[in-house]
């Protein structure tokens, strides 16, 4: 009887606002149809990224350190029973222009990219970078400080990339810039020029044959998982032991050289000590040497500036003597290469037809006493050349040894003002 009620008062209510009941019915069918749906396609799509995973090597694991990582943390892992894959690599945040980028390590073996355009990069100043912010060509320049990281702050793109490390529209954040990871980009290894591993990629033995986000993978996942959490505070105790036991020692090796510099530096102080002593008795001796000092060069630069005199008058006079021979040869100083040869070829000339003439013939007396008379005339001019060589080497040698005479008085005369100063 109750329930007859109960149907009667529902079917009034319905009658009453029918519009309401439809409108009602509808949302709740679109609800269940896209509840249906995304039960159905979820597992198709998680199919899918884990293809697309496995295809790519894409990491199980990424272990990080603030105080880096070591080829020792890189055995340790290794030894575990639950890892198949162990990568150490390289990768570091920079600016581009204002754009903060993270710039990885190309590896083998894990973390696999799709090469959309371009080809590899087969120098240190080449690389591959994002596909939807690059082009191949086009140059990515480093305007923030590396810290002497990377061995180049230019690289060209030689091919752009899809990478499985990015598949979200936004990259993730970072320390510089404004915060935001912009894009990425890669180099070769040997780029990078870094003590310590930045990051270690790790693909789990059991995972292969799992699929991502299953709880078969979350059960092998947490396998090396637990074997990592047990060997983490052996490995940062060793690495921070490493680091603090490097830091000591060179900070023992520099209180050993301050201490060597301190006993060095106070010798030296003694030694300067006596030395100032000394150099006190010394001073008053100094000033009167200073003044006989003074009058010696006084005495000596007259004297040399006499024999200069002397020497310049004798210069002179032998000059006036070579000019007076070129003009009564009728001759001018540039001339007598030019006259000497002439006379050489008319003797040789001569000489010729000398021999073609009888002995005792008057041409032959005639022209011999013709060539004796070139040939002294010759020998004279040679005479005067080898004068004016002579007297014009002499004449440099002069004028070097005033400038040089001139400059170490002057060099003297600085020293003794320069020890009246001291003195004084």
């Amino acid at each position: 009887m109750v329930i007859n009620m109960l149907y009667k008062n529902t079917l009034k209510k319905i009658k009453k606002s029918f519009g309401r009941y439809i409108s009602l019915f509808i949302i709740v069918m679109i609800g269940v149809g896209f509840f249906a749906g995304i039960q159905a396609t979820t597992p198709d799509i998680t199919d899918i990224a884990d293809k697309y995973y496995k295809e790519n090597n894409l990491f199980d694991f990424k272990i990080v350190s603030t105080l880096g990582l070591t080829d020792q943390d890189v055995n340790a892992i290794k030894k575990l029973k639950n890892v198949s894959t162990v990568i150490p690599s390289y990768s570091l945040d920079v600016l581009n222009k204002d754009k903060a980028i993270r710039v990885h390590a190309i590896e083998e073996g894990v973390n696999s990219f799709k090469l959309e355009d371009g080809r590899m990069p087969e120098k240190d100043d080449e690389c591959i970078a994002d596909s939807k912010t690059y082009k191949t060509g086009e140059k990515i320049k480093i305007t923030s400080d590396t810290d002497k990281k990377l061995k180049n702050k230019e690289y060209t793109v030689t091919g752009t990339v899809k990478t499985a490390l990015y598949l979200a529209e936004d990259y993730g954040n970072t320390t510089i810039g404004d915060g935001k990871l912009s894009s990425f980009a890669f180099i070769n290894k040997d780029n990078f020029i870094i003590d310590a591993y930045t990051e270690i990629y790790l693909i789990e033995a059991g995972t292969v044959k799992t699929a991502a986000y299953s709880k078969e993978y979350d059960t092998e996942a947490s396998k090396l998982k637990d074997e990592l959490l047990k060997i983490k505070s052996d490995r940062e105790n060793a690495r921070y032991q490493e680091i603090y036991t490097k830091a000591d020692s060179e900070i023992r090796k520099n209180e050993t050289k301050l201490k060597d510099e301190k006993e060095k530096g106070e010798k030296k102080l003694a030694d300067a000590k006596a030395t100032l002593d000394e150099n006190a008795g010394k001073l008053e001796k100094g000033k009167v040497e200073l003044i006989a000092n003074e009058a010696k060069l006084k005495r000596n630069t007259e004297k040399q500036n006499a024999e200069f005199a002397s020497a310049k008058a004798k210069i002179s006079t032998g000059w006036k003597d070579i000019n007076n021979a070129l003009n009564q040869n009728k001759l001018k100083k540039e001339e007598l290469n030019t006259k000497i040869s002439e006379l050489n070829s008319a003797i040789g000339g001569m000489k010729v037809q000398l021999s073609q003439l009888p002995a005792e013939s008057p041409e032959y007396i005639k022209l011999n006493a013709t060539i004796n008379q070139y040939s002294e005339m010759q020998k004279g001019l040679i005479k005067l050349k080898e004068s004016i060589t002579e007297l014009t080497t002499q004449e440099a040698k002069l004028d070097k040894g005033i400038k040089t005479f001139n400059g170490e008085i002057a060099k003297a005369a600085k020293k003794i003002e320069e020890g009246k100063i001291r003195i004084s």
